[in-house]
């Protein structure tokens, strides 16, 4: 029978953690993962090996499938259709953690910078206080940090080192930065490429900084009309400015107004593959404000991977089995499991015993 000594020899890979970190078991190696990643993020050139040591973690995001840790998210609207409020609702669910719209993992509470370029802080006090009246949108103020500056030119080094200098003095590291909107937070023209250019390297320099995510609120152009007199529907074509826009962020999420008060929230620019499709949306407004899921196309909630999860087993499971099978945050199931029982979709069949088993209503006799 092998040592765990042995499970690390075996692999050349491990072996390079083994030689840089005192690990003499299994357990270390995990935290010797994100060890690794700081001492090696900051060297200029890394070797192959070194390189193939980085953690590579493509499911680590912190929203479920919108929004992962390190990217740069860019949401795209046009006037009014509410991009503000659906960031500043993102915002209050990674404070926290738990879901976000109600469905969206958010595995994990976090440190918010908000940077509010345009508007008055009054409105976004009234927003923060009816939005957090309803549960699905609730935050922990504590990790919520606002900043309200009077100008901001992050495409120049002066504006990036002032605000390097106001997150200092606040003595706090973000783990996420938003800024609203993109427009505001520059000198230079949206369309000149230098300008654009040099926002999106100090954007970088800003994430390697904190290690952190930024998602970043801009605007599409106005639309245009066919011959017939319809919109004209672009997608991410519509964005507006340089074409550096749409290059340099990880995905964009497009918000859409659409009659009746709903929105399509989709995304076309993306690079792994795996961002929400196409997740349609109603703003309930004024006191409570919040989005809140009309339906989904093309992708799975936590809800309904665990419908089919139960239906397929046909008996009753507990929620460490479908967490442990699915690959889902407990949290996540035990919120679902909750709202599935309220809703009858799923019965607890061995009511008097523990752990608690679960099965589909239907299937239940």
């Amino acid at each position: 029978m092998g040592t765990e000594k042995d499970f690390f020899d075996n692999d050349p890979m491990l072996r390079y953690v083994l030689k840089n970190f005192d690990i003499s078991s299994k357990e270390a190696f995990e935290k010797s993962k994100e060890d690794l990643y700081y001492k090696l993020k900051d060297k200029p050139i890394l070797n192959g090996l070194e390189l193939m040591s980085l953690p590579a973690e493509p499911d680590n995001y912190i929203i479920e499938k919108m929004v992962w840790k390190r990217d740069v998210v860019l949401i795209l609207a046009s006037e009014k259709a509410g991009k503000s409020i659906l960031g500043l609702q993102m915002a209050c669910a990674l404070t926290k953690g738990g879901h976000f719209l109600g469905e969206y993992e958010v595995p994990e509470s976090m440190r918010v910078l908000y940077i509010q370029a345009e508007g008055s802080r009054e409105e976004t006090q009234m927003r923060l206080r009816s939005m957090n009246k309803n549960e699905s949108s609730d935050w922990t103020p504590e990790n919520f940090f606002h900043m309200y500056p009077s100008s901001l030119s992050l495409d120049t080094d002066l504006g990036y080192n002032e605000l390097i200098e106001s997150i200092l003095k606040t003595n706090f590291r973000p783990d996420v930065i938003f800024i609203d909107p993109l427009y505001m937070a520059m000198q230079g023209d949206l369309i000149d490429n230098k300008c654009a250019r040099n926002f999106c390297r100090n954007i970088r320099r800003l994430k390697e900084q904190y290690d952190c995510t930024v998602i970043i609120n801009h605007h599409k152009r106005r639309p245009q009309k066919d011959g017939t007199g319809n919109y004209i529907d672009r997608g991410d074509d519509e964005i507006m400015g340089s074409f550096v826009w749409k290059a340099f962020p990880s995905h964009i999420l497009t918000l859409h107004k659409r009659p009746n008060n709903t929105r399509s929230l989709n995304c076309e620019t993306q690079r792994g593959g795996n961002v929400i499709k196409n997740l349609v949306l109603e703003l309930v407004e004024p006191d409570p404000l919040y989005f809140k899921v009309i339906y989904e196309k093309d992708c799975k909630s936590c809800t309904q991977k665990i419908i089919e999860f139960l239906t397929e087993k046909q008996t009753g499971c507990s929620t460490d089995s479908i967490s442990s099978e699915l690959k889902i945050n407990p949290s996540s199931v035990r919120k679902s499991i909750a709202d599935l029982l309220k809703e009858q979709r799923i019965l607890k069949v061995n009511p008097t015993k523990r752990p608690a088993l679960y099965a589909i209503a239907k299937e239940v006799k």
